[in-house]
């Protein structure tokens, strides 16, 4: 199976649309009741096989590309996509 490198760049975001687009893409974890419980909110990729190499780079398999790059532009993100060879 083929795998896919997705680049994309958040430069032109405030720090606060980073922090959103990022927890909204990949999850994080909401703490409540002073710390006592831990709840890990998932994310829009969290169903996805991946491995994140860099803050801005994401390696997926080559069917879940058109998926990944559909999310991220409905995050406003312009993203890149290389094919990787095996």
């Amino acid at each position: 199976m083929g795998k896919s490198m997705i680049l994309y760049d958040l430069n032109d975001k405030t720090p606060a649309e980073k922090t959103s687009i990022l927890r909204e893409l990949y999850g994080y974890n909401d703490k409540s009741c002073n710390g006592r419980y831990n709840y890990q909110r998932p994310g829009l990729v969290s169903g996805i096989v991946h491995q994140r190499k860099t803050k801005t780079a994401l390696i997926v398999a080559d069917k879940d590309a058109e998926d990944v790059v559909k999310i991220l532009k409905k995050l406003g993100i312009k993203p890149a996509l290389i094919k990787l060879k095996s």
